[in-house]
C-alpha cells in the first residue's frame, strides 16, 4: 500500500475520540485509509480484542477488528460506498466489554472530478466510443479499420454568448460542433458527458451503418459496390 492516508485517533479514558481530520478519503477507495489509534495505557493489552463497530450512511452495521499489534486499522472498500461512516472503538477481555468510545465521524468525499481544459475533460470518452466501434467492426469480420471516419481533433472554435463552442474534426475532413457553458467554476456534467459521447458515437454509427448496409448488399465494407 503505497501513499496511504493516515488518520492519528487520539482516545481518551472518558470515551471521547479526537482526530487530526475527519476526512477519510475518497468514496470507492480500498485500503487507501488508515486509521491509528492513541490509547490510555490502562486500555493496552495483548489479551484485549480491539474491533471497531461502523455504521453507514445508509444504516449498514459493519465490525472490523484493529490490528493489535499496531492499533492501527486500514478501511477496506466495502465501507467506503457512502459519504458518512459513524464509528464507535469497543474493547472486550475475553466475554467482559471493558471500554466503549464515543460515537465519532468519518467522512468520505466524492470521486475527484478532472478540472484542467476542457478538452482534457473528455479523456476516455472518444476510446470508448473507439472500442465500441471496434466491436461493431469484430462482430462482421475483419475489416481495415483505418478506411473507417476517424477522429482527429477537439478544439475550441469560438463563443456563443455565454458558452464556448468546440469542434470535433474527423479523417474525412468532416466536422461537428458542441457547446459547453463557460465560468471559472464550471465542471462538466454527467449529461454534457452523454451529449459529448452521443455526438460522436452518432457520428461513428451513421458512417457505420451506411458502410455495412453496403456490405449487406453485396459490397464491400469500404463502401464499394
Amino acid at each position: 500500500m503505497s501513499a496511504i492516508r493516515r488518520i492519528n485517533m487520539k482516545v481518551f479514558s472518558d470515551g471521547s475520540v479526537v482526530s487530526d481530520t475527519s476526512a477519510a478519503g475518497y468514496i470507492g477507495e480500498h485500503l487507501a485509509t488508515e486509521l491509528l489509534f492513541d490509547l490510555p495505557e490502562r486500555l493496552r493489552s495483548a489479551g484485549f480484542v480491539y474491533t471497531l463497530n461502523f455504521e453507514d450512511g445508509n444504516g449498514n452495521i459493519s465490525v472490523g477488528t484493529v490490528n493489535r499489534s499496531s492499533m492501527s486499522f486500514v478501511i477496506p472498500m466495502e465501507l467506503t460506498y457512502t459519504n458518512t461512516l459513524r464509528a464507535e472503538l469497543v474493547i472486550m477481555d475475553n466475554s467482559e466489554m471493558i471500554f466503549k468510545s464515543n460515537v465519532f465521524i468519518l467522512n468520505l468525499q466524492n470521486a475527484v472530478e478532472i478540472t484542467g481544459e476542457v478538452q482534457n475533460r473528455y479523456e476516455g470518452l472518444l476510446e470508448d466510443t473507439l472500442e465500441k466501434f471496434q466491436e461493431l467492426t469484430d462482430q462482421i469480420g475483419t475489416a481495415d479499420i483505418s478506411q473507417f471516419r476517424g477522429i482527429v481533433s477537439v478544439e475550441k472554435t469560438g463563443t456563443s454568448g455565454d458558452s464556448s463552442v468546440y469542434t470535433i474534426t474527423y479523417t474525412d475532413d468532416t466536422t461537428s460542433t458542441f457547446s459547453v457553458e463557460n465560468g471559472s467554476s464550471y465542471i462538466l456534467t454527467q449529461s454534457d458527458r452523454e451529449d459529448i459521447a452521443e455526438i460522436v458515437f452518432e457520428s461513428y454509427i451513421s458512417d457505420s451503418n451506411a458502410r455495412l448496409e453496403n456490405f449487406i448488399n453485396g459490397g464491400d465494407l469500404n463502401g464499394n459496390s
